[in-house]
């Protein structure tokens, strides 16, 4: 089984970086595993695993950053670091996020999807579509 750091340097690899040494140095600090991080992820907790492939997402730049209310893992002080990150990652990429959470929607969002009964419908207005899913 891989090891946290592994599994970095594998992704790192599929993707073709160069600077393997330096996404594998973010990685460790900013998932907050301290020795974990070189242990098997199999015997990570979820908030664990969460935390290690949010923070690989992060230390790559992407056009576009597919999240399922990864934002919401962690303690406080982490699920604030997380925001404050991906807000960065805003600045030059979209973001296509799956969740529950208006709040959160409305921080990271313009516009939404609902899907209802197989039927997706896009939204202009993240505030319409909120409103438009909390009435099914």
């Amino acid at each position: 089984m891989m090891t946290g750091r592994e599994g970095t340097r594998f992704v790192a690899r599929i993707h073709g970086a160069q600077n393997i040494k330096e996404i594998e140095s973010f990685t460790q600090e900013f998932s907050e595993l301290g020795y974990n991080y070189d242990l098997p992820v199999r015997t990570y907790s979820s908030g664990m695993r969460s935390r290690l492939a949010f923070a690989i997402s992060m230390a790559f730049d992407f056009d576009t950053y597919l999240l399922d209310e990864i934002t919401s893992v962690g303690d406080p002080r982490f699920q604030k670091k997380a925001r404050a990150a991906l807000n960065q990652k805003r600045e030059t990429a979209n973001v296509i996020m799956v969740s529950h959470a208006p709040g959160l929607l409305k921080e990271f969002c313009d516009c939404g999807i609902v899907l209802d009964d197989g039927k997706m419908t896009f939204y202009e207005s993240i505030d319409r579509a909120i409103t438009i899913y909390n009435a099914l």
